[in-house]
């Protein structure tokens, strides 16, 4: 008995010290942190505005990525000096209202909105260069920050416009192919404005007419 613990003993310790080398089992490296990078410009989002209780009820913006509300402006707060007819686009965190009708005279007064403004309790509305000329029931839409009007109701030569937002001042620009129309709907698909419908001559229009408002140039590199 004896002999053969002597014979088994070696054989135990060959085994403990077996167990003991084994590799430990590899686990997952922690993931890598990187160095904080600098702060990059931040978005601004695409905003729906939507009336869900009807032309007299608040004013809801939506934000399109996310479909979340962002914010909310009490009813007739956009039409409080009895305007009608305007129209209202958005450019980054400004809301452009433009344009319409005090029953008595056509508007060419041009104001934006300023939600952070308001949460900041500072006035929202600012006042902004109005439209050369009044006009209502016109088509507006915001392309790469722009605001873009085309069509609409005021005066015999309504050309389509455009407004400078660092210089404060509207522009011309040329749209061919388009007719006197108004009660437009404009929509913007990869830097095209699509116009679409409307009235011509007091009867409802099928046009749909579209305008390349962004140009993709692309230059040859110069090798030195």
């Amino acid at each position: 008995m004896n002999r053969l613990a002597r014979l088994l003993s070696p054989l135990v310790l060959l085994c403990v010290l077996a167990a003991c080398a084994k590799p430990a089992v590899p686990t997952a490296p922690a993931a890598a942190t990187s160095a904080p990078k600098p702060a990059e410009a931040a978005q601004a989002p695409e905003l729906f505005l939507a009336r869900p209780e009807g032309a007299r009820g608040p004013l809801v913006a939506y934000d399109m990525a996310s479909g979340l509300q962002r914010f909310t402006l009490p009813a007739g707060l956009m039409a409080a000096d009895e305007k009608s007819f305007f129209t209202a686009a958005v450019t980054g965190d400004k809301i452009y209202v433009m344009g319409g009708t005090d029953g008595t005279q056509t508007l060419a007064v041009t104001e934006a909105y300023v939600p952070e403004a308001e949460a900041r309790g500072e006035n929202p509305w600012q006042t902004r260069a109005p439209l050369p000329a009044g006009r209502l029931r016109m088509g507006v839409v915001s392309v790469a920050g722009i605001v873009h009007v085309m069509g609409g109701e005021g005066s015999p030569q309504l050309s389509p416009l455009i407004y400078d937002e660092k210089a404060n001042q509207w522009q011309p620009f040329q749209a061919p192919n388009l007719p006197p129309v108004s009660k437009v709907s404009l929509a913007v698909e990869s830097g095209n404005i699509h116009l679409l419908g409307g009235q011509i001559a007091a009867a409802p229009s099928r046009q749909h007419i579209v305008y390349q408002a962004i140009y993709v140039i692309q230059l040859p590199l110069l090798s030195p």
